[in-house]
């Protein structure tokens, strides 16, 4: 139905210039009910807007890639980030560093990023083994992110890091914390889809 009205506004001569008899909007939120206002809101359009409740916009209809009617798929047991809208997924069995983040970018996801403590305690309830996380860390104990930023935080650490070693980024099962592992260590692996739209 609302499709119908965006039609129909669009038939009628409905554009950005303000015509005699048409309502200014005067907020950032747009009522989808109100039919003025139906053409400035388009699910679809392949932009989130976060302020009349999108949460992605994939520029599409198509259901199993993330995103149907602006709204995240993550159904459990996956785990979903209601601030960011980010899904996450642990994914067996078990494979190597390299092939872990090519299985997660097959599913359009990536290997996850948890570059703060918020992002961290939404998965931690689910965090029960050991996990590649998408990270790089050099010698120096930096880590380079999959999205290439990079974090040097030492709070994050698992204790006892061996130093000067460099590797794979992997979140330690037992303490909740990150640590160094040899990239060919066959581990399950924590894939992480954003939302399309932002």
């Amino acid at each position: 139905m609302r499709r119908l009205v965006v039609v129909f506004l669009a038939l009628t001569g409905c554009n950005a210039i303000l015509d005699a008899g048409e309502p200014e909007v005067t907020n950032d939120v747009i009522d989808r009910d109100d039919p003025t206002q139906a053409q400035n809101f388009l699910c679809g359009n392949g932009v989130a807007e976060e302020a009349n409740g999108e949460q992605c916009d994939d520029a599409n209809e198509i259901g199993g890639d993330g995103c149907v009617g602006c709204k995240v798929e993550c159904d459990p047991p996956r785990i979903f980030d209601p601030d960011t809208f980010h899904c996450y997924a642990i994914i067996e069995p078990p494979l190597a560093w390299q092939p872990g983040r090519d299985a997660c970018i097959a599913e359009g996801a990536s290997l996850a990023i948890l570059s703060t403590l918020d992002e961290l305690a939404v998965v931690q309830p689910r965090l029960d083994r050991d996990l590649w996380l998408g990270g790089e860390v050099g010698a120096d104990g930096v880590i380079h992110w999959v999205d290439g930023s990079e974090q040097t935080d030492p709070k994050f650490w698992a204790p006892e890091m061996p130093d000067g070693v460099a590797g794979c980024l992997a979140l330690d099962g037992e303490y909740l914390a990150f640590e160094r592992g040899d990239c060919a260590t066959a581990l399950p692996y924590l894939c992480e889809r954003e939302p399309a739209g932002f």
